[in-house]
C-alpha cells in the first residue's frame, strides 16, 4: 500500500507540473491519465514503470 501512495503522489506531482508550464505535451498529460486509470485499478507494476518514464522525460524538458 506504500507504493501505491508514494505513485499517487507521483501523478499529483506531475500533474501540478503540467498544470504550471508552458512545455506541456499531449503524450506526457496522456502519459498521466493512463496512470491515474492504472491507480485506480491498482496495476502497481505498470504504474511503476510510467511514474520512471515519465520522470526521466521531464528531466530533459
Amino acid at each position: 500500500m506504500e507504493l501505491k501512495n508514494f505513485l499517487n503522489r507521483g501523478v499529483l506531482e506531475l500533474e501540478n507540473f503540467l498544470n504550471h508550464t508552458e512545455k506541456e505535451g499531449d503524450a506526457i498529460k496522456y502519459e498521466v491519465i493512463l496512470m491515474q486509470e492504472d491507480l485506480k485499478k491498482e496495476n502497481v507494476e505498470i504504474q511503476a514503470k510510467r511514474v520512471y518514464v515519465c520522470y526521466f522525460a521531464f528531466s530533459y524538458l
